[in-house]
């Protein structure tokens, strides 16, 4: 698909829209059963296009005020996980794009590609013990949400079960300063769905439905806690 644009109608939220992409093979992909296209190219905004494919990177202004905040939010997580892995003997690698390809964030968050939905799609980190027996890619999320009720978009967890599902995902409870975790291909059947402001929510209880992070990699109960501990005082006012 070539990167480019024009103005008309969103064939998805019927939104007029002066930057559409074309979209027509993504959207006859999506929603077969119910638009038919002809010759003409079909457009769709990129907040409809980021609700298909599940990318939380694909939006219309990647440099506004709410994702620089996002984006900080998440490099304090991924340095807080990354603090706890090196302090237990892991070598730690930041593996996503925005370390990785900086210099492309901006191009690469507006395409609508396959390969540039892996790309931005990548995990966060890379980890190996040290004793090399196995690498771990982690994705960080960071939440203030109430730790039984932790909703995640279905959409956004699907293109993470279809391109990384041997990740794990890493949780970061603001509300009970505690570290979840849980590989990624088993969330498929964990907690409940539920629709919100239009969307499909997978919600889960952090508490049922995911590990304590030192639990599921054996660090050392005592020692993690006081690090945690001494973390959170650091980042409580986030």
């Amino acid at each position: 698909m070539k990167d480019e644009k024009f103005s008309g109608t969103c064939e998805i939220c019927k939104e007029a829209c002066p930057d559409l992409k074309p979209a027509t093979e993504i959207i006859e992909s999506n929603y077969y059963d119910s638009i038919h296209t002809d010759s003409r190219t079909v457009g769709a905004c990129l907040s409809c296009l980021a609700e298909i494919e599940g990318d939380e990177l694909l939006v219309e202004k990647p440099s506004n005020e709410d994702f620089h905040l996002r984006v900080l939010l998440g490099r304090i997580g991924e340095a807080m996980v990354e603090a706890i892995f090196s302090t237990f003997g892991y070598s730690v690698q930041s593996y996503g794009y925005e370390n990785r390809l900086s210099y492309l964030i901006e191009t690469l968050v507006k395409r609508t590609d396959s390969v540039s939905k892996r790309i931005r799609s990548m995990p966060d980190l890379l980890m190996v013990p040290k004793d090399q027996s196995q690498s771990y890619l982690i994705e960080v999320k960071v939440t203030h949400q109430d730790p039984k009720i932790f909703e995640l978009n279905e959409t956004v967890l699907g293109t993470y079960m279809k391109l990384w599902p041997e990740a794990t995902l890493v949780v970061i409870c603001m509300e009970d300063s505690l570290l979840y975790s849980r590989e990624v291909k088993e969330l498929e059947t964990l907690g409940a769905l539920k629709e919100r402001d239009g969307k499909t929510m997978r919600v889960l209880n952090l508490h049922d439905d995911m590990y304590k992070l030192d639990k599921q990699f054996g660090f050392p109960s005592t020692e993690y806690q006081r690090l945690l501990n001494a973390m959170f005082r650091k980042v409580s006012g986030f």
